[in-house]
């Protein structure tokens, strides 16, 4: 089975490393993308994509508008999310063309679970249970803190 490749895109760099860290935890290859412009190049090869909307150089919703225009990407999985509360982001990544749209902070452990079964479409691994606490403690407290209890995946 092929390896499936997630693009995460946020500005945060603990942020995209806890949420690469997790990701990668579901069995895919990450590629991190700090802006807009990373990500629009780092998409055209993955199988997904999860990020923000305020993504520099270009908006994660600039993104995922030339992702939708784009006919070879038209199907490409788009998670985005935000943590704004204005001009409701949820009906903005949507209208963009987002799959889905999840509001910062989110439960690390729904955003793997949304990766393994909707977005790669494939039953997702055994979760430890002290990787399953991990993830529940990981909207808790900060990203940087999240980033050291959260182990890294094993190599494969």
């Amino acid at each position: 089975m092929k390896t499936k490749i997630v693009v995460v895109a946020e500005d945060d760099a603990d942020l995209r490393k806890l949420l690469a860290r997790v990701i990668a935890r579901t069995g895919c290859k990450v590629i991190e993308a700090a802006n807009g412009p990373a990500a629009l190049a780092g998409a055209r090869h993955a199988d997904a994509v999860v990020m923000d909307i305020g993504l520099p150089g270009m908006s994660g919703l600039q993104v995922c508008r030339s992702l939708r225009s784009e006919l070879g990407h038209r199907r490409l999985p788009i998670v985005m999310f935000s943590a704004g509360v204005g001009d409701d982001p949820r009906e903005a990544s949507l209208s963009a063309g987002a799959d889905v749209y999840l509001a910062k902070p989110f439960p690390m452990a729904e955003l793997a679970e949304l990766i393994s079964t909707v977005l790669i479409a494939e039953p997702a691994p055994a979760v430890s249970p002290a990787f399953a606490a991990d993830l529940a403690g990981a909207a808790a407290i900060g990203y940087h803190q999240a980033l050291e209890a959260i182990p890294q995946a094993a190599s494969a």
